[in-house]
């Protein structure tokens, strides 16, 4: 079983060095240095070039090298074959954390209390109220973090390139694109 890897604009060093502990390193190929196009069974991608996994003829699966799919499903000539990708909730919880705390940020108008201890001025003004919140995505990463807002007391609306009948306990608005 050969390997590919295509990932667009990375250091791959650690990436092939880790693989090569599973994988014979004679057996993983970084695009576009492919000896053997016949012998490559799996693309490992993130951002690949469009098309460049057309021509694997042996290719039994792709799986992403990040957590959405998107750059994946863009190639118009993507071959078909099963796609994976990562789900990680760590991953999930921690961007979930991120936007509640970037939301919070902006709430609480610490950027603009930063500049003003900054000036040794003091102008005080009251949390921003709006608890309303778009999240455009409904992945694993949107779902964790629409579940953290609501929690949070947030009114959130989603919208999604694909229909999310089961989100519905989250009370959230959702819109299908």
């Amino acid at each position: 079983m050969a390997m590919l890897i295509n990932i667009h604009r990375r250091p791959l060093d650690k990436l092939i060095n880790k693989l090569s502990e599973y994988i014979n390193p004679d057996d993983i190929h970084v695009w576009p240095n492919v000896p053997d196009k016949n012998a490559i069974n799996f693309a490992l991608v993130w951002k690949h070039q469009a098309g460049s996994l057309n021509d694997l003829p042996s290719l039994a699966g792709i799986s992403s090298f990040g957590a959405g799919v998107d750059s994946i499903l863009a190639d118009s000539e993507l071959p078909n074959v099963p796609l994976a990708r990562i789900v990680d909730p760590d991953l999930a919880d921690n961007m979930a954390n991120f936007v509640y705390t970037m939301i919070q940020h902006h709430k609480l108008r610490l950027a603009q209390f930063g500049q003003q201890q900054s000036s040794a001025t003091w102008k005080p003004k009251s949390p921003r109220r709006n608890k309303h919140v778009g999240i455009l995505g409904l992945g694993q990463l949107g779902q964790a973090t629409a579940r953290l807002l609501v929690q949070q007391g947030f009114t959130v609306s989603g919208w999604s390139a694909s229909k999310k009948p089961y989100l519905t306990f989250l009370h959230i608005q959702v819109r299908k694109g």
